[in-house]
């Protein structure tokens, strides 16, 4: 059955997207485990009760953001292809959110969009001293996932950003080694894994379906067979009977008075489940035939 399915092209590319699929699904299900995990066993973190030992790789974050000290963008232009990182990339925003006392820690967002807009807002009235602003008392909501840096992502923004303190005669910050991911929410991650399970699901319900049909077709070919043959009046073959020939009585030669039994291919047995080969009706030309299993399931 497994050289019928796959002898022919078609049964060939059924079998290359069956492969990518179930590849497909297995990798995208693996990618966004880690956090869709640890987000159901641990919770969402409201980012007013976050704190540096609640920096925690694959943590999901929301809540308020009340004050944004710098947009560090600018200090990551050139180093974007060396950090190799899906938080920091060239259609993210970068900024420093204070969570401490003179600490900070990264937060990315996709640019242009309305947490970005909201940010920048929110920015421009801490630098124009307008603590009366709306948009500070009620804060910029967030939707994020923590991740620790593996690299010396925080250290692009630590020396500028105290370079610039110095000469304001402002404090030192600390910029922790850990991001929050606005442009990878966790309602992502989630949205991603479901649909990764849904896939492999289907994948398991579209093979048992396609079983099932083959089951299906090899039954009505074995029942229009045997239809076939008590229309002709003949034995329908059973079981794994192998196949023999037998002589028609009726059908003899006569030679000096001696009756000669001659083959008659009419009352041959077949053997219907291809051991043999043989079938009634078939004759095999010089040179051989393809048969019909080398056709393959799916056909040419």
């Amino acid at each position: 059955m497994i050289k019928g399915l796959f002898g022919s092209t078609k049964g060939k590319i059924a079998l290359v997207i069956a492969v990518f699929w179930l590849a497909f699904s297995i990798s995208l299900a693996a990618v966004n485990f880690p956090v869709f995990y640890y987000g159901m066993t641990h919770g969402t973190l409201n980012f007013k009760d976050f704190s540096t030992e609640k920096a925690i790789t694959n943590q999901p974050i929301n809540g308020n953001v009340h004050y944004v000290y710098a947009d560090v963008t600018n200090y990551y232009t050139e180093y974007i292809s060396s950090l190799d990182s899906i938080s920091f990339t060239d259609n993210n925003n970068v900024y420093l959110i204070p969570f401490e006392e003179n600490s900070t820690v990264m937060l990315t967002v996709r640019k242009n969009s309305k947490t970005d807009t909201e940010l920048r807002a929110l920015l421009k009235a801490v630098e124009d001293g307008n603590k009366d602003s709306t948009i500070i008392k009620n804060g910029v909501w967030i939707d994020a996932v923590g991740f620790t840096t593996k690299s010396h992502e925080h250290s692009l923004a630590q020396d500028p950003i105290n370079d610039i303190n110095k000469k304001d005669h402002k404090k030192s910050i600390t910029v922790c080694r850990y991001v929050i991911d606005c442009s990878h929410p966790y309602s992502g991650y989630t949205f991603r894994f479901s649909f990764a399970v849904f896939l492999f699901i289907a994948f398991f319900v579209t093979v048992i379906l396609v079983i099932r049909r083959i089951k299906a077709v090899i039954l009505a070919d074995e029942r229009t067979v045997r239809e076939s043959y008590i229309a002709a009046n003949r034995t329908p073959p059973t079981g794994n009977a192998p196949a023999k020939a037998s002589h028609n009585p009726n059908a003899v030669m006569r030679s000096n008075n001696e009756e000669i039994k001659t083959f008659d291919s009419s009352t041959r047995n077949v053997d219907y489940y291809n051991q043999g080969e043989i079938s009634y009706g078939k004759f095999q030309t010089q040179g051989g035939s393809q048969s019909d299993d080398d056709a393959g399931f799916f056909g040419e």
